[in-house]
């Protein structure tokens, strides 16, 4: 299940988390085409949406909302609930908070990614289909597989309104940094390097048994632009970064459920039971206008990413 959000942005054989990230050139540069060509996404019209993706271990496609035919008349030849995808490439992470941590883990990831990102519209307010992976079928068009566009603001769920405001802010970050995040051509761009959590170089062994890295893009020659350091841990517990040296660093994004949680009706302590003042309908684990400055190091939890940006 899941064990990285990195390393499931394309399913191509043969193609590396690392490769993934920055365009899939083995598959789109040999015949002259661009970083752009790639197109990133973990969810499509066809299949679960986003939240399912992150709560349902398998498809839901019998007796149900989208598939009432099922319950009314099981033995009938409408009743289809064998069609759709068996294997989804999904997970119940059991909690809430988890379960939104895994969403912007994924709207992160493709954020980052060299290429062109792709979302299922929906999908930035928790749209669910109730776990139903085959919403095509004929009895599934009644009224909760319709899209609703305006269901995310006619609920008291903040949580909804937290997402779509993470995705909003999310999206208008790449665009400030598509020097680094959308280079025009392979090797063009931004310069980068792969580090450990350590900040030394990437090696092969590094490569083959970490689930955390850093990606550090710096400045060089004409390229001027803030440095950006992107921290993935994709490991069980949290992991101690020690962060480029000589550069004052504030934190952007944090995908960690604690930013999430609290004061809201959610479980446990969290950012919004310690700040009872903040806008509920606010994402505090993105500040795109007002980066929180850092230390020397930074603790990445589990299962999260973390994106600072150079102050000075």
């Amino acid at each position: 299940a899941l064990e990285s959000t990195v390393f499931v942005l394309n399913s191509t054989e043969g193609v590396d988390g690392g490769a993934v990230l920055t365009g899939s050139e083995a598959v789109y540069g040999h015949n002259g085409r661009r970083p752009y060509h790639s197109v990133n996404f973990i969810t499509s019209h066809d299949g679960f949406t986003l939240y399912d993706l992150v709560s349902y271990p398998d498809k839901q496609n019998a007796c149900g909302l989208l598939n009432p035919k099922c319950c009314d008349d099981p033995l009938s030849v409408w009743c289809d609930d064998e069609s759709g995808e068996n294997h989804n490439r999904s997970h119940n992470w059991w909690d809430e908070g988890l379960k939104r941590q895994m969403m912007r883990n994924f709207f992160v990831a493709m954020m980052v990614s060299h290429g062109t990102p792709m979302l299922l519209g929906g999908d930035e307010w928790m749209r669910t289909q109730m776990g139903n992976n085959n919403a095509y079928s004929t009895w599934a068009d009644n009224e909760w597989n319709w899209f609703r566009w305006g269901e995310w603001q006619n609920t008291t769920a903040v949580e909804r309104y937290r997402m779509h405001d993470f995705v909003r802010s999310l999206i208008d970050f790449r665009k400030r940094h598509l020097n680094q995040l959308g280079p025009m051509t392979y090797g063009g761009g931004a310069p980068f390097t792969w580090k450990t959590a350590n900040n030394t170089d990437m090696s092969g062994d590094d490569w083959a048994s970490k689930r955390h890295m850093m990606i550090h893009y710096y400045r060089e020659g004409d390229h001027t632009d803030p440095e950006l350091a992107i921290l993935i841990n994709m490991e069980a517990g949290s992991v101690d970064f020690v962060l480029p040296e000589g550069r004052r660093w504030g934190r952007v994004i944090d995908t960690q459920a604690w930013f999430d949680t609290g004061g809201d009706g959610g479980s446990g302590g969290g950012y919004f039971s310690e700040h009872p003042t903040a806008d509920p309908y606010l994402s505090q684990n993105i500040a795109t206008s007002a980066a929180v400055e850092v230390g020397a190091r930074y603790g990445v939890m589990p299962f999260s990413i973390v994106v600072l940006e150079q102050l000075d």
